[in-house]
């Protein structure tokens, strides 16, 4: 792709082929500096853009100094391929580079005296520090992509709301002898998603349905995509599996590596059956543009026409799902006999604001969860607890736990299992957390002064995290389903 930005051209010219980050180090190669820091890290991850903690910044060298000043609009230092950004800048910046199709690898610094290393992953390397008054420790903290682009360090302290959109899966596509396979991978959720016996149609109306994050890996022989090369995205990358039937395996692999996680903590959603239980045909894509389920122009919205204008966007987004992407006909029942249930439903409903799956299980996973995530956690848990041990709910509720368990890839649970679950994390939190302090304060049982924080917040994220992540899955996609008929609040990325 070519450079747009006229101070990014003009680093063209400063680039050095003397090292992987083609910087010129007028500094030598001497060891324990930051250059010699960042040309070793460079070895080791030569595909990605890197964001070196330095003070009260984050610096790139070479080649990433040149992209950081034509995707994220920065001026290079000195007039050499140097740039950074204030730590204040750090998600504005790299969400400039993940959505260019860029993967960012964040150093940070590693303070001894704090032994800060909550989060951090790869070996440690010694840097001189500024001036030459003593040695710091810099180590990865964490790989950002468009499938995973929110920063995480330093969080469990924060006393502010962590900011969280849910992002785009990554997609692989591979054609077999009975039809195309497509594989989705859910980076923050840990999940992936198989899509077998496809279509031409229907790939067509899975990919429009739900965008992906580039690029679009492909498997299977060289021509599995000549078909459908029209109007598949220009971004691709092959990867080196032939058989289908191996392709989510090697795009786990794949995108795990890609952002340095453990394939092994990745799960697959169940796949439809096949035959009489199969769910309908997807809706083809000219047909979702003329009716107003995918953008078009002139057309008013489908799905929020149908819904009250009060009705959250994940309840939109929700409906325009099952209509996109029709269920299969057990789960299709079971919505509807939801929405019969909670249409003669007669008193009110318990309070439920699901969190995103993805955002639970990133925050909890890297031992980042703060005081106002936990207070949103133990309100989601509460009123799962009191929604689940509602006897008038009951026939709502044993419904919405069969559309979870299809959902979730989860052992259906019944009301009575989720709501003792579910109570017991929100006890677990609630014995640790002050849930009625004021927005901005901690206000733990526990003097912030006597107690070492971190592991405090870790205690309750490692305590909670069992009977938490499987009923706030299971509240989320309930109150979804619920939300996309009677605008209750929901989150459709939770299920």
């Amino acid at each position: 792709e070519a450079l747009t930005r006229p101070a990014a051209l003009s680093l063209v010219s400063a680039l050095s082929p003397n090292n992987p980050l083609l910087f010129e180090n007028r500094a030598g190669n001497r060891e324990g500096t930051l250059v010699a820091f960042a040309v070793a890290e460079k070895e080791v991850h030569a595909d990605k853009v890197l964001l070196i903690r330095c003070g009260d910044f984050y610096e790139a060298y070479g080649l990433d100094a040149l992209l950081l000043v034509e995707h994220a609009g920065l001026n290079p230092m000195a007039g050499r391929a140097r740039a950074g950004c204030p730590v204040a800048n750090l998600q504005a910046t790299a969400d400039c580079l993940t959505s260019a199709g860029l993967t960012v690898a964040v150093y940070e610094e590693v303070e001894p005296a704090r032994q800060a290393t909550v989060g951090l992953k790869g070996p440690v390397r010694r840097v001189a520090a500024a001036g030459g008054k003593g040695i710091k420790e810099r180590r990865l903290s964490q790989v950002l992509s468009a499938g995973s682009p929110t920063y995480l360090h330093d969080r469990c302290l924060s006393p502010h709301p962590i900011d969280y959109s849910a992002p785009r899966p990554y997609a692989a596509l591979a054609k077999a002898a009975d039809g195309y396979t497509l594989v989705h991978v859910f980076v923050d959720e840990r999940t992936y998603h198989v899509h077998r016996r496809l279509s031409l149609p229907a790939l067509r109306s899975l990919l429009a349905a739900r965008p992906h994050a580039p690029p679009l890996l492909l498997g299977g022989s060289a021509d599995a995509a000549s078909s459908a090369a029209s109007w598949l995205p220009a971004e691709r990358r092959r990867l080196a599996v032939k058989s289908a039937s191996r392709l989510a395996a090697a795009a786990v692999a794949h995108v795990a590596a890609e952002v340095q996680l453990d394939a092994a903590t990745f799960s697959a959603a169940p796949s439809s059956p096949a035959g009489r239980h199969a769910p309908p045909r997807p809706v083809y894509v000219t047909t979702a543009s003329q009716v107003g389920l995918l953008p078009a122009a002139g057309i008013p919205d489908l799905p929020r026409a149908l819904l009250p204008r009060t009705a959250p966007a994940e309840s939109v987004e929700l409906l325009r799902r099952l209509l996109l992407l029709p269920p299969r006909p057990a789960i299709a029942d079971a919505l509807r006999s939801a929405c019969e249930a909670l249409g003669a439903a007669t008193g009110p409903l318990p309070l439920v604001r699901p969190l995103p799956v993805g955002k639970m299980v990133r925050l909890l996973s890297a031992r980042q969860a703060n005081a106002h995530f936990f207070r949103d956690l133990a309100q989601l848990l509460g009123g799962t607890s009191a929604a689940m041990a509602d006897e008038a709910l009951r026939s709502l509720n044993e419904r919405l736990l069969v559309v979870v368990a299809d959902e979730a890839g989860a052992v259906a649970a019944s009301p009575h299992q989720l709501a003792e679950a579910a109570a017991a994390a929100h006890e677990t939190i609630r014995s640790l957390l002050e849930l009625d302090a004021p927005p901005g304060q901690f206000g733990s049982p526990l003097e912030l002064g006597d107690v070492e924080s971190p592991p405090q917040q870790q205690q309750a994220g490692e305590a909670a995290t069992a009977g938490a992540t499987s009923s706030s899955s299971s509240s989320a996609a309930a109150a979804d389903v619920a939300g996309s008929s009677a605008s209750a609040s929901a989150s459709a990325s939770a299920s």
